[in-house]
């Protein structure tokens, strides 16, 4: 959850310092409780909040060598300048930054003597490794980190700083993000290639479990943490044109994302659909187990489970299966049916999710095949995965996920089509499914067209709308069919940016308790397409309106019959029922936005929320 970074140098600069502060900034999203430097003039600098004022004090500080940093998401420890990193054992011998969860401090507390200052797990992991040290100082230092995470439980990524080595840093992985720059300057570690520059020659994702070395001469050494052999160093070319941090012409990362979504959906699409059938190349490692599969087992977590009940939807209806939909970190912890004729799927955007992570984990454990659906593409699930299949959607800053709940959308509906058109049952049925596919997928092409004219012509009436009920601290979000998923993702995207109490409902589950909730105070955002349930929603829509409710109604383009018992209208283009959600979340993600931004919010921020969930 936490951001690090660390730069070395093989001559000293003053640039190594700006780099690690502009480096932190960048990886704000993933945690900004707090945050601070430690560099090679043995200097310590911490702050609680945002980076900005960790830069207001770093300013006469001389030419380095090499700094290390972090920005928190507090696990841990409330946010304080004592639970801040980086942290320095008791005899300053040691320092480190950290990203993950230590679940047996505890019991590594128990051992120590030492006098502790604050309340985080890195404060008690940098003692160990101190208290290791004079236990064992005979030994060499990889040996003891060995030792030392050989008694660790948890997910960690670790920056460690030796004294004794001068101009060295240690760095420790297990199942959260890390990974290696290689300059002609020097060296770069990160939490995420966005901070990496042109300067950039390559990059190392360093595997799980492993410790390397590295040192200002751009010296890389990797080894395992089980037996300290060494592990073959892995490079990988950076593709700079998928690294974009600017905010561009936008306010907030968020609006980008959400204005630049017809962009988005056709990288997702590009090359995935040839005279309008699917073309996966990516399942061809699983065709079969995925085609002979009795069952389909979607797990993520969020805005990605989400996404996966609308993949159940669209799954069962053009693959013709069974699909099941479970939170990840349900899953994980209970008994659950194995069957090898199941093939799980795994959303997320990060590809870092804790919860999604050991719910793969497992079902990897028990013989089963994984396809992940995942935008980072060198990340732990993808890599980990049977096989995986990129949103192609760029980079996500902002927390609330948008472009990469569309782009997931998206291949989910690409699956489904493909299920349907390389069927291997040769029926009437199958026939007739393979007939519907082809359509699916040229109105699945038509819609980054729909996007950008819908961006057009309603940015500037959601915006008005939003200031009407920006003072409402409830707000109700209400679907039937495939708009259900998207009430429930639409509450989501309220709540976690502008702080209003928000929450989804299938609408004809009104009368079975929410609608005790229904008075003038209480606006209701109600999907009512005109669908083959669309009388039972008028209905539902009646009895809103007969209590006092307030209503904004997301309706097809040509329907005027409504008219008298909305408050306010949002008219979406007439398409494919199966392609209304693709439609109905786009003026609830500006909708959502507006509503933060009339409120004050730090709408790419959000009060103790983080992009990348690494810990459970």
């Amino acid at each position: 959850m936490c951001g690090i970074f660390a730069i070395l140098h093989k001559t000293k600069s003053n640039y190594l310092l700006n780099k690690a502060i502009d480096s932190l900034e960048i990886l704000e999203y993933r945690g900004y409780d707090s945050c601070g430097i430690f560099n090679s003039n043995y200097q310590l600098v911490k702050t609680v909040g945002r980076v900005t004022n960790l830069r207001s004090k770093c300013v006469d500080i001389s030419p380095l060598s090499w700094v290390m940093g972090h920005t928190r998401w507090a696990t841990h420890g409330i946010p304080s300048l004592e639970n801040a990193h980086p942290h320095i054992s008791a005899d300053n011998s040691i320092i480190i930054v950290h990203n993950g969860i230590i679940e047996n401090h505890k019991q590594l507390k128990a051992v120590l003597p030492n006098k502790f200052y604050g309340t985080t797990d890195t404060e008690i992991l940098a003692n160990y490794i101190q208290y290791l040290c004079e236990e064992n100082n005979d030994r060499d230092f990889k040996a003891i980190l060995a030792i030392c995470f050989s008694n660790i439980k948890g997910s960690y990524s670790v920056v460690i700083y030796n004294k004794k080595y001068k101009n060295t840093l240690f760095l420790l992985r297990n199942k959260t993000p890390l990974l290696v720059g290689d300059s002609s300057k020097g060296i770069e570690i990160s939490s995420d290639k966005l901070t990496f520059g042109a300067n950039i020659k390559s990059i190392i994702d360093l595997p799980d479990y492993s410790l390397t070395v590295v040192n200002k001469n751009a010296a890389v050494k990797i080894y395992s943490l089980i037996d300290l052999s060494p592990i073959k160093i892995k490079k990988h070319k950076l593709d700079a044109s998928i690294i974009t941090t600017s905010k561009g012409k936008y306010d907030h990362h968020m609006l980008k994302e959400i204005m630049n979504q017809a962009s988005t959906l056709r990288s997702c699409l590009r090359g995935r659909i040839v005279n309008d059938t699917v073309v996966l190349d990516e399942l061809d490692d699983i065709k079969t187990q995925l085609l002979q599969s009795n069952r389909i087992l979607i797990c993520a977590c969020g805005t990605s489970y989400y996404s996966g009940l609308l993949g159940k939807y669209i799954i069962e209806e053009f693959g013709n299966i069974a699909v099941d939909v479970e939170q990840a970190s349900e899953y994980r912890y209970r008994n659950s049916y194995f069957d090898k004729n199941t093939v799980m799927i795994v959303i997320s955007q990060s590809g870092e999710t804790a919860d999604t992570l050991g719910a793969m984990e497992k079902y990897v454990e028990l013989g089963g095949t994984v396809l992940s659906i995942c935008n980072v593409l060198g990340s732990t699930i993808a890599k980990n995965a049977t096989c995986n299949i990129g949103i192609n959607v760029g980079s996500e800053i902002g927390v609330a996920s948008t472009k990469a709940f569309t782009g997931q959308l998206c291949v989910l509906y690409l699956l489904a089509i493909w299920m349907a058109t390389y069927s291997t049952e040769s029926t009437a049925a199958s026939t007739a499914a393979s007939k519907a596919a082809s359509t699916a997928a040229a109105a699945l092409k038509n819609l980054p067209e729909l996007y950008e004219t819908f961006l057009q012509t309603n940015h500037d009436y959601l915006r008005t709308m939003a200031k009407t009920y920006s003072l409402c601290n409830n707000m109700l979000f209400m679907g039937r069919g495939y708009n259900y998923p998207v009430a429930l993702e639409g509450a989501l995207k309220v709540k976690e940016i502008s702080y209003i109490h928000a929450e989804g409902y299938s609408s004809s589950e009104m009368k079975h308790g929410p609608i005790a909730l229904i008075d003038n105070m209480m606006p209701i955002v109600f999907i009512a397409i005109k669908d083959n349930v669309y009388d039972k929603v008028i209905s539902n829509l009646q009895e809103i309106k007969s209590r006092g409710g307030k209503v904004i109604g997301i309706i097809n383009e040509d329907n005027d019959e409504l008219d008298h018992l909305l408050d306010d209208i949002i008219k979406i283009p007439t398409v494919a029922n199966q392609f209304y959600p693709f439609l109905c979340i786009l003026p609830i993600q500006l909708f959502s936005y507006y509503l933060a931004l009339e409120r004050g919010c730090n709408i790419d921020q959000p009060r103790n929320l983080a992009k990348s969930v690494t810990v459970e």
